[in-house]
């Protein structure tokens, strides 16, 4: 978690390789990135990115990391973050 200069929260992040997030029915986390990227679209949400490993959608609110997975050997959803407001001029439409 991350809270501005004034204590209030800021930023709220999910990693939990046991736990889902879904977005009406897309599951988030581990999931192969293109699939989240195809279903956010399907559903009418472009993820913008990646910056640093990480994308954005700031109609939601939501970022999301990446990371490699060995085993399947694609790049899977790690963890997902709400943003109250989008704030990174990365990360916001223009």
């Amino acid at each position: 978690m991350d809270y501005d200069d004034q204590d209030r929260l800021d930023y709220i992040e999910v990693i939990n390789d046991e736990g889902q997030i879904l977005l009406d029915d897309l599951p988030i986390l581990a999931a192969p990135l293109g699939e989240v990227l195809s279903g956010l679209s399907a559903r009418g949400f472009e993820a913008i990115g990646p910056r640093v490993g990480m994308y954005a959608i700031p109609e939601l609110g939501l970022r999301f990391g990446t990371r490699f997975d060995d085993e399947r050997e694609v790049e899977v959803v790690e963890g997902m973050g709400l943003v109250p407001e989008e704030t990174q001029p990365n990360f916001q439409r223009g």
